[in-house]
């Protein structure tokens, strides 16, 4: 895989990753606003104020350039090189939840993300 066609892989990660932590905030600020937390009866009462959210319709937004981004890495790439890949995301949601939401996780969090790092690391090297 190239330079290039791994930015852009990592880009479209970072997109999805995005995408959760907008739509984390999203239902934490429907929560106060309904004053419990958000559930499928509530969502169907409630469409357009759920899915109008700006964070909600942000988060969505960013998984769909995510996926605009995915199709074209499809056409170039074997699958099992660039899926794995996807787990970046989790390292990315990790990051920005302890910006965003101040979160503190765990030494086994920490173990468990630079396992994910090495391996993505490893994979884009050997080219899968």
């Amino acid at each position: 895989m190239s330079k290039e066609g791994f930015l852009t892989l990592l880009g479209a990660v970072f997109l999805g990753a995005v995408g959760q932590i907008s739509i984390k905030a999203g239902v934490m600020h429907l929560k106060e606003a309904f004053g419990e937390n958000l559930s499928i009866p509530l969502i169907l009462q409630n469409p357009v104020r759920v899915l109008m959210s700006p964070w909600i319709l942000g988060g969505f937004t960013a998984y769909a350039f995510s996926s605009l981004i995915w199709l074209t890495l499809a056409s170039r790439y074997r699958l099992s090189l660039i899926y794995p890949m996807v787990a970046m995301g989790y390292v990315f949601v990790v990051l920005g939840s302890i910006v965003v939401f101040h979160d503190r996780p765990t030494i086994y969090t920490w173990i468990a993300l630079t396992f994910i790092v090495v391996g993505v690391s490893l994979l884009a090297k050997t080219g899968g």
